[in-house]
């Protein structure tokens, strides 16, 4: 098994979720043109968590989700709950149901109860209050004609939440040492409106090991 899912399975949990990182001003800066650099990163940063916040705020959002290996996924979260269901037509069908902290996981004739600390972190809104809490820097950038926001997460609070999860013997060594080893990034593209797509990378800074990417597209209102 890869080490960049490794971490993808234990970052992407519930239960890591917990500190906040309130501090998005950069520090003063000796020259004009940073300090320009630096306000100019600051509205950015504001405009996509007003975004973010804005999304967060929604009882219902129906969406598709896709994993690596291109395995795709209807869901649908309202009130704290979601739901997946497998879409590949051509496998047996897996339905996966999360509610008041417990999951339900059945494939086929098998269905298995998990806790969401074991199974990981799915639920948009989750994955939104992990960049809400965890975010270092925001910039913008357009590709394929489209305009995205793109959010890097803070590598060693990264490892703190990895060395929480792991347990106490991890919290300080090899967790932070892991983390400073990949970027945590999310993409966001909006629409006038509404949130239109999500991706999360984990990219390796070293060539030995491949990213991992997790796709969220979400269905419209209109």
């Amino acid at each position: 098994m890869r080490i960049g899912w490794i971490l993808l399975s234990m970052l992407l949990c519930t239960g890591l979720l917990g500190c906040t990182n309130d501090d998005l001003a950069a520090k003063p800066s000796p020259t004009q043109k940073e300090s320009t650099k630096e306000e100019h990163s600051e509205r950015e940063s504001r405009q996509f968590l007003k975004r973010v916040d804005e999304q967060m705020e929604r009882e219902e959002v129906v969406f598709t989700l896709k994993l690596q290996d291109g395995t795709p996924f209807k869901g649908k979260e309202t009130d704290g709950k979601w739901i997946l269901i497998s879409a590949d037509e051509e496998e047996e069908t897996i339905r996966i149901e999360q509610e008041d902290g417990t999951i339900h996981l059945t494939h086929g004739e098998q269905t298995e109860t998990l806790t969401t600390r074991q199974f990981g972190l799915v639920s948009p809104r989750d994955h939104m209050k992990l960049v809400r809490e965890s975010v270092q820097r925001v910039s913008t950038e357009t590709k394929d004609g489209q305009d995205w926001y793109v959010a890097d997460l803070n590598k060693e609070e990264m490892g703190d939440k990895l060395g929480r999860w792991m347990g106490e013997a991890y919290h300080e060594g090899a967790a932070s040492q892991a983390s400073r080893k990949f970027i945590f990034r999310y993409r966001f593209q909006f629409d006038e409106t509404e949130l239109r797509e999500m991706v999360m990378q984990i990219i390796p800074l070293e060539e030995s090991d491949s990213s991992e990417t997790i796709r969220y597209t979400f269905k419209s209102d209109k």
